[in-house]
């Protein structure tokens, strides 16, 4: 889910099922889990945000929600076993990594952090053109200049690859 909505760890981990709008296909961002296991508000107010959803994301909530013991409102969308807070740590050492062996990226130098999801999805979102301003809104940026400043290289590339299209495009009509 982090690759499909660019949400934060904590973000994530301090999703509650009264977030997830799945008739309207968006989440609201209202909390985080902190390091200590307590939902707080998130760190900025920019974070505090609606993040759209695709259909796919939709269809797999709606199938998580269903299977799940922990489905009210009020419930975490991604809780323990018991349906306290996951622990960040567990979350990475019991899924995160074990996903990523089990999909051969484990051997990866440098090594895949859970922190780069937000960074693909990011990466995605400009490869398929996705402004700047846009993108620092479901993202949680204080404005899309950190959004440009953190992504530079990849709106750059875009840039170019657009303004080199455009060009030849032009150029066949003379």
């Amino acid at each position: 889910m982090a690759a499909y909505t660019g949400l934060r760890e904590g973000e994530l981990l301090g999703l509650r099922w009264c977030d997830v709008d799945l008739k309207k296909r968006e989440i609201h961002v209202r909390h985080q889990l902190s390091r200590t296991g307590k939902l707080v508000e998130p760190k900025t107010p920019k974070a505090v945000r609606t993040v759209p959803l695709g259909k796919e994301m939709v269809r797999f909530l709606t199938r998580h929600r269903l299977a799940s013991d922990f489905s009210t409102d009020e419930h975490l969308v991604f809780p323990s076993q018991d349906g306290t807070p996951l622990n960040q740590s567990n979350l990475v050492n019991r899924g995160f990594r074990p996903a990523l062996k089990k999909a051969g990226l484990d051997g990866l130098n440098p090594g895949i952090r859970f922190h780069d999801l937000r960074h693909f999805f990011a990466s995605v979102m400009i490869d398929r053109g996705v402004s700047s301003v846009v993108l620092a809104d479901v993202m949680g940026h204080r404005d899309s200049r950190t959004t440009e400043r953190i992504y530079v290289h990849l709106f750059n590339r875009r840039r170019t690859a657009d303004q080199v299209r455009d060009a030849m495009q032009s150029a066949m009509r003379q």
